[in-house]
């Protein structure tokens, strides 16, 4: 370690490696880092990227297993050839993520002293209930070796704080452009508190779809629903659950009135948007997806459940209606409250418009580089006072 290690602000710019999904594969993290890394470009931080997780969508046990191993060999090689201040890992707290970080944590930990996590959704909840010995154990093992953790809501970082005391746990939010190939200079003109009279309202979900993002809910509610307001949904995403979900839709007699896109992007997500009433989200576990501000830049009023990356941001009734997780019935009395109150679709409309800058590269990325400092500044202050210590 060299003397300008631990003065990295003297005559130079901190150095950051930030470590991401490939580009081409589906999911947040993706969309989010470059819009994170010319931020922190513009507020003077000399950063560098590197892919890291899975090379595809669909990868067996042994390509992940062999990818993986050539990757932390390849950083390696890049932290070797261009030393960093701080190792930036974008990543997520599950097991998939776990049994990939940890090899590379340890890998990297004598090539650059300082690393930040950045858990894009964790189990959080997880850590501080009975149980789960051996998803605290990998957690421990993992964050320890972390100088900074970054989570997306108050109780995530709580949570941790309790289930880890003596580590550093920050808040904060993930930044949002609107895609410019999902928004259209149409979009302008499209309101959606209009509901054509000789239209049925439709309701949008996007998202994979797995169990703990509440489709199952959903469909049951939007059975309760058309009893009242008959409606059509749009589900635009795919996943495992696909084929259970079309089952329970027929035997909910529900199955004509949703449109199942599967995986769209770009003009098509734009089109699911722009036919859309009201936007639902009905998970069981979230941080702050993507999705929410989303469908706030397309004047989208907002269902969702009341969990606290979406509940910390957003405002009841002025944002989005909130409901608990696992509650048809109450989805159900949310979405129809939006459908036939033309009022207050449009002014959650106009709220969302305006909320959503809030969320731009700009208004966040400082919070990440003051992180970032903080991290670069106590490291210099321990090797000071370490210094200190071993002095006769």
């Amino acid at each position: 370690m060299t003397a300008t290690d631990d003065h990295v602000h003297v005559g130079r710019k901190l150095r950051l490696l930030l470590l991401a999904p490939h580009a081409h594969v589906r999911g947040p993290i993706p969309k989010i880092v470059p819009l994170l890394v010319n931020h922190l470009r513009l507020l003077g931080c000399a950063v560098e990227t590197a892919s890291w997780g899975r090379h595809t969508d669909e990868e067996t046990l042994l390509s992940k297993t062999i990818g993986r191993t050539a990757d932390i060999a390849r950083i390696r090689r890049q932290l070797r050839r261009r030393p960093v201040d701080v190792l930036f890992i974008a990543t997520a707290h599950n097991w998939g993520g776990l049994l990939r970080d940890i090899p590379l944590v340890l890998a990297t930990r004598q090539l650059c002293a300082r690393r930040v996590l950045h858990f894009h959704g964790s189990h959080s909840d997880c850590l501080v209930a009975p149980g789960h010995r051996l998803l605290k154990l990998a957690s421990r093992l993992l964050v320890r070796q972390a100088d900074a953790t970054l989570v997306l809501s108050t109780q995530e970082r709580d949570e941790w704080s309790i289930f880890l005391p003596n580590s550093r746990f920050d808040v904060v939010t993930n930044p949002f452009v609107p895609d410019a190939a999902v928004s259209t200079s149409t979009d302008a003109a499209r309101e959606p508190s209009q509901i054509t009279p000789s239209a049925e309202p439709t309701i949008l979900y996007v998202g994979r779809l797995v169990p703990q993002k509440g489709v199952a809910d959903l469909l049951q509610a939007l059975a309760h629903l058309n009893a009242a307001v008959p409606c059509r949904l749009v589900v635009a995403g795919d996943g495992p659950s696909a084929n259970a979900l079309a089952k329970q839709a027929r035997l909910l007699g529900i199955a004509d009135k949703i449109d199942w896109r599967g995986h769209v992007s770009g003009e098509a997500l734009g089109a699911c948007y722009r036919q859309a009433n009201v936007f639902v989200l009905p998970s069981y576990r979230e941080g702050f997806p993507t999705v929410l501000p989303e469908a706030m830049s397309r004047g989208l009023p907002i269902v969702t459940t009341n969990l606290p990356g979406a509940a910390e941001r957003l405002a009841e009734g002025v944002n989005a209606l909130f409901v608990p997780p696992r509650e048809p019935k109450k989805l159900a009395e949310a979405i129809e409250h939006l459908l036939t109150d033309d009022e207050l679709r449009a002014t959650m409309a106009a709220n969302n418009l305006a909320k959503v800058e809030e969320f731009a590269p700009a208004a966040v990325a400082p919070r990440y580089l003051a992180i970032l400092e903080r991290v670069v500044r106590d490291s210099a202050s321990r090797r000071a006072s370490s210094r200190r210590r071993e002095e006769p």
